[in-house]
């Protein structure tokens, strides 16, 4: 069996890693592509509205990619409960999405850099349906993470070429989002079709109670993810308040080069999950052994790699932007410190959803945004850029050390119920 499993996690990390490597790569022609036409400022503009529509993603997405992966892993031959469990899935996700137009309406009237640039955001809009699309919660729970990657490659390979082919001038800047979104929108409608064929599912219309009681078990989970994703797109959202488009262009090629970077901690969370949940199921010491045995090698290329990026910082900027300044750098290499320490908060993260405590997940994540938050408006409108960056290194730190400690009250209390158990 542990054979097994970890052919399973290498098939899986190096599905999603390969691909990645190619949408990294992709993505290395694309943004100097397009800086060049449509200059850094207008691409200011674009930066800021994807993480606009990033939040409205993350927002239909739910909990799914956590409580109904788990609840695919443990049932992956119960056809009819998956059957159920996907019709469910896509209609609240209709829900979700209606809502996320309504918020992205209401931001026309309370945001002026919005108001400005509303066709950009407006036809933004179609990358969050795409993204609402993606059956990856599905995939993942029965562990066939190359299905995902490939629909991940068709929908960026999509992207790239529109945007080759169509984008000339700073007039055109509308067009990026767009198309990125029509290329999840593509994959998206094809991964369903053959996920419905490929599992034989059925439709099955949930009772409206059905839908209300998983609206509201996994809100726990979307104000986590919601959190995170503010924390993640938030600081560049916060340095736009207090600056401009022009600094916000600058700081976002180094953020996406961070973000590049940082897809390896998703991916390897995709990949583990599944395995996480079963450890944990069995005991403490098997999950021990599984966290030893994947994640501290794992851990150890992160080190190496983002020591790396640190050093080679001028020259990687310097492919995205020809006047790529000291601050510029500073902010690549200060994310290169602040990447390992996101990825020792993996461990505690993974097991805490494992175990269920949705509520102390939620906790830290909405502490360390609170956290994220204040420290942006301080630091950001004092020293710009900077600032934004000390901010995600002070939230990182704050939540690493939370999730750890939550995690050792946690298995603690599990140990002395399990204690209770034998000596009754």
């Amino acid at each position: 069996m542990p054979v097994i499993i970890t052919r399973i996690f290498f098939k899986n990390f190096f599905s999603l890693g390969v691909v990645q490597v190619i949408n990294s790569l992709l993505q290395l022609v694309v943004i100097p592509f397009v800086i060049s036409r449509i200059g850094i400022v207008q691409f200011g503009v674009i930066a800021v509205a994807q993480v606009v529509v990033n939040y409205l993603a993350t927002f239909t997405d739910y909990h799914f990619n956590q409580s109904s992966t788990k609840t695919v892993s443990l049932n992956v031959a119960d056809t009819d409960l998956l059957s159920s469990l996907f019709s469910k899935v896509y209609i609240i996700k209709s829900l979700l999405i209606t809502v996320a137009l309504i918020v992205l309406l209401l931001l026309y009237f309370l945001l002026p850099f919005v108001r400005e640039n509303f066709v950009v955001y407006i036809l933004a809009y179609v990358y969050v349906i795409g993204y609402a699309l993606q059956p990856i919660w599905f995939l993942q729970g029965v562990e066939k993470m190359q299905w995902i990657a490939a629909a991940s490659l068709a929908s960026r390979i999509i992207f790239v070429v529109l945007i080759l082919l169509f984008i000339n001038n700073s007039g055109d800047s509308w067009q990026y989002l767009f198309f990125m979104g029509m290329g999840l929108f593509f994959s998206g409608v094809t991964s369903i079709f053959f996920v419905y064929k490929k599992f034989n599912l059925s439709w099955r219309w949930p009772a409206l109670n059905e839908i209300l009681i998983e609206i509201k078990a996994g809100w726990h989970i979307t104000a986590s993810n919601i959190s995170m994703n503010i924390m993640q797109y938030g600081n560049l959202f916060i340095l736009r308040i207090f600056t401009n488009d022009f600094t916000a262009g600058y700081f976002s090629v180094a953020e996406r080069v961070f973000f590049t970077m940082k897809y390896a901690l998703s991916i390897f969370s995709q990949a583990v999950f599944p395995g996480v949940c079963r450890a944990a199921s069995q005991s403490k010491r098997v999950l021990f052994r599984f966290f030893k045995k994947f994640f501290t090698p794992f851990f150890a290329l992160v080190i190496v790699g983002c020591t790396l990026v640190w050093v080679i910082a001028p020259q990687v900027l310097s492919f995205f932007i020809n006047d790529a300044n000291p601050e510029s750098i500073f902010i690549l290499r200060m994310l290169c410190i602040i990447l390992p320490v996101i990825c020792l908060n993996l461990p505690p993260a993974l097991v805490l959803l494992a175990y269920e405590k949705n509520k102390t997940y939620a906790a830290v994540f909405t502490a360390g945004l609170l956290v994220n938050i204040l420290a942006n408006v301080i630091l950001s409108s004092a020293f710009e850029s900077v600032g934004t960056v000390i901010a995600i290194f002070i939230t990182e730190l704050f939540i690493t050390g939370l999730l750890w400690l939550f995690l050792k009250r946690v298995l603690i209390a599990d140990s002395s119920k399990t204690k209770k158990g034998f000596h009754p």
